[in-house]
Parts: structure tokens; C-alpha cells; sequence
């Protein structure tokens, strides 16, 4: 948190990073664009201040694997002394948990022949927010669903947090695209009728849908974050088909001041683009 008292978080999500140098759906290429959002954020850090946490909202990986794990770790580099995760669906708690260690309890190894390692749950101080980092993760389902413990763990924070962030990869409201609406949230209602009342949660920030959405329901903001590696078409008819678009990769900045009981969200594009250049033409026009 800087001399202002103001706190900053960075999200990204979804980087879907791969072994090697293969590359993702649509011919993306996962490390570059990462690259180019780690660049961004230092870059922003000059222009907007201090960055209190970068949190990134799921599918760190493609396929979950360690090895996928440890080339993400390499490209984080920069950001892992205030990293923080929450698992995607394309991610593995046991591989997170092996590479990540000091985000992550370790994930039991004598837990049994075919029982799924427990959920990643978190609850952290950052700056002056509590954050709270749900798993929604169901081992190899694309949709998401939150359990008992992690419904107790946000009950908890709802409790006792002045200031409260929550994390998620799955989105627990619809997001007008029909595909990634058929993955969401399974138990998005009864999240939203938990927090939509809520005086003290000042943001509930996912990942998921691969492109920015924001909605809000009662009293709480909900986002989603852009992917760093490809995105879906905004495309809100029933019948749509499963596309995607390389967008550009894009972050979001959440930026809390508690003076003014406020939080802003201002989305920016990473990457090779135009720019900066002077926003008045010498002709002096205003």
C-alpha cells in the first residue's frame, strides 16, 4: 500500500501457458503475450503507482501439467513476490501447489487412490483489502462449483473483512456468451444471494469467459478479466458458434481508496500498440 493509503491490484487471467514453444487455440502464442502483460504491469506501476498484489484469476496453464506450471513460474518471474493464484479449470491443484509452494498449502500425497486433492481456498491481507480466493475447480470439468468449505470460508470473511475482494475463476453470473455460460459458476445463485447484500464486498473478480464483463448484482460489482491468451467473440445470439478472436492481452487495474469508499477498475491493452503520443495536436485544438 503507498504513502496515499490507496491500495492496487493488477488481475489478469487465463494466460493458458504451454511446454515449449506450442502454441495455444487460434495460433496464439501464450509466453509472448505474457511477457508483454509482465512488461505492462511495470510499466503502469511508473504511471499509476505502487502495485500492492497481482492476482490472476485462473488457467495459469493449459493442460495443468508441472512442467506447463514451471514455464509459467519462469515468465512470473518479476511479479512472484506479490503474486497471488486462485486454479482455473485448465490447471491442476497438484501441480500449483508443487511450483507454487508459497502460495499453496502442499496438496497431501497419501490422500488415496482417486481422491481428488482439496480445494485451493485462500484468505490474505493486501494492502488494505482482505482477499479471498475461492477454487471452483471440479478435477477434469470445465464448469465450476464451490464447496462447503469454501462457502464457510467466504462466510467467514463476509463476517469479519472491512474491505472485501473475492476471487474466482468461474463466473457466477451469465455473461451473455452462450458456450461459456454452459461452463459458469454451477452454484453462481446461491454465491450472488450470499454477497449481493453484502455492505463490506467491494469487488468479485473473476476469469473464465475470456473477454471483459462487468455486471452488477444488488450491491456488488462483479468483473471478468480479459485473457492474456485469446478471446471469445462477443456474439450474444442463441445460436452462436464456439469462436474465438486474438484480441490483444489486456489487464485490469482495481485501485481501493478507503477515504472515498470507492473502487475503480480501468481496463489496459498490452503489447506492441501505437503510442503514447501527445493527446494535443501542435495546432493547440482543445
Amino acid at each position: 500500500m503507498g504513502g496515499d493509503g490507496v491500495t492496487r491490484l493488477v488481475q489478469i487471467s487465463d494466460l493458458h501457458i504451454t511446454e515449449g514453444d506450442r502454441l495455444t487455440r487460434g495460433g496464439a502464442d501464450p509466453r509472448a503475450r505474457t511477457q508483454a502483460l509482465v512488461a505492462a504491469i511495470e510499466t503502469l506501476e511508473e504511471r499509476a503507482g505502487p502495485i500492492d498484489g497481482v492476482v490472476i484469476t485462473g488457467d495459469l496453464t493449459d493442460d495443468g501439467t508441472v512442467e506447463q506450471c514451471v514455464a509459467a513460474r519462469a515468465l512470473l518471474e518479476p511479479l512472484l513476490n506479490r503474486l497471488h493464484l486462485v486454479p482455473g479449470n485448465h490447471d491442476t491443484r497438484s501441480a500449483l501447489s508443487e511450483v507454487f509452494p508459497e502460495h499453496f498449502c502442499p496438496v497431501p500425497e497419501d490422500r488415496g487412490a482417486g481422491v481428488a486433492p482439496p480445494p485451493l481456498h485462500w484468505t490474505r491481507k493486501i494492502g488494505g483489502l482482505t482477499v479471498v480466493g475461492l477454487d471452483t475447480t471440479v478435477p477434469d470439468a470445465a464448469h465450476g462449483e464451490l464447496d462447503d468449505r469454501g462457502f464457510r470460508i467466504l462466510e467467514d470473511a463476509l463476517e469479519t473483512a472491512q474491505a472485501l475482494v473475492i476471487l474466482m475463476h468461474h463466473h457466477p453470473f451469465d455473461a451473455g456468451n452462450r458456450m461459456m455460460d454452459a461452463r459458469r459458476l454451477r452454484d453462481g445463485e446461491a454465491l450472488i444471494d450470499l454477497v449481493s447484500s453484502a455492505t463490506n464486498v467491494r469487488l468479485l473478480a473473476c476469469g473464465h469467459v475470456h473477454r471483459y464483463v462487468a455486471t452488477t448484482r444488488g450491491r456488488v460489482t462483479c468483473v471478468a478479466a480479459p485473457a492474456a491468451s485469446y478471446a471469445t467473440m462477443l456474439d450474444h445470439r442463441e445460436v452462436a458458434p464456439a469462436e474465438l478472436m486474438l484480441d490483444p492481452p489486456a489487464l485490469l487495474l482495481h485501485v481501493w481508496d478507503p477515504e472515498n469508499d470507492a473502487l475503480v477498475t480501468s481496463l489496459a491493452i498490452a503489447g506492441d500498440v501505437p503510442g503514447p503520443m501527445p493527446f494535443f495536436p501542435s495546432t493547440g485544438r482543445p
